[in-house]
């Protein structure tokens, strides 16, 4: 028997879309600048990049992020979506990752306002940096989708992105990249998992290598991507 249509996909699945105009072409969201420093080289390395610092950052600061600004905005709570805002800018040392973050975030919230506004009512929020998963968890909330869902969604469109660059970056075909996206959807499921025991006191992460290296790509002579 059909389950019945549930009336928040068709928008999560809009808004998720790489055609959706918020920008993340733009960003390698640290690839580039591990690939410049030779620890990423090829598929193997580029996994572990996937399985090391980049799941571990959606484990410990974007889904919990998320997670309390769904909370957050369901109860009406403009204070916490501001601390949670300012949170996961800190969270970015290199000021090239904290911009990215606050460029799709930002032209995600006016998309959100300008797009779904007739259908779904947003309130006026003023967030400071207008972070992409504080305005991922608003944006869930506003469209009627399930939390762990929109945490899904976010997920599989992070690693889409960095796969979509590293076509760009490495050598690397497209079926290729649709097992290595595949492997890592497979895994979400434990990654939002864990970061539901995540709480707002322990919110960060530590990757002095990724970090060290996004921070030099801000002056390296050339660069295809904006982070």
């Amino acid at each position: 028997m059909d389950q019945p249509f549930e009336s928040w996909l068709a928008p999560l699945l809009q808004c998720s879309d790489s055609a959706y105009p918020v920008g993340s072409f733009a960003h390698s969201f640290g690839l580039e600048s591990m690939v410049q420093s030779g620890t990423v080289t090829e598929q193997n390395s580029l996994k572990e990049f996937l399985n090391g610092p980049v799941r571990h950052g959606l484990e410990n600061i974007d889904f919990p992020i998320l997670s309390h600004s769904y909370y957050a905005i369901s109860a009406g709570n403009f204070n916490e979506l501001i601390d949670l805002d300012c949170l996961s800018a800190a969270c970015r040392t290199p000021a090239e990752l904290k911009e990215a973050s606050s460029r799709i975030g930002r032209q995600r919230m006016e998309i959100l306002r300008t797009l779904w506004q007739e259908i779904y009512p947003v309130p006026e929020i003023n967030l400071p940096h207008e972070q992409a998963p504080v305005v991922a968890g608003i944006e869930a909330f506003i469209l009627g989708a399930p939390r762990r869902s929109a945490m899904a969604v976010y997920g599989h469109g992070s690693y889409a992105a960095i796969l979509s660059a590293s076509i760009k970056l490495l050598r690397l075909g497209q079926t290729q990249i649709q097992k290595i996206l595949m492997e890592c959807s497979q895994g979400l499921g434990s990654v939002i998992e864990e970061s539901d025991g995540v709480s707002m006191e322990n919110i960060g992460s530590f990757a002095p290598l990724f970090d060290t290296a996004s921070m030099q790509h801000e002056r390296c002579s050339a660069r295809l991507f904006l982070s």
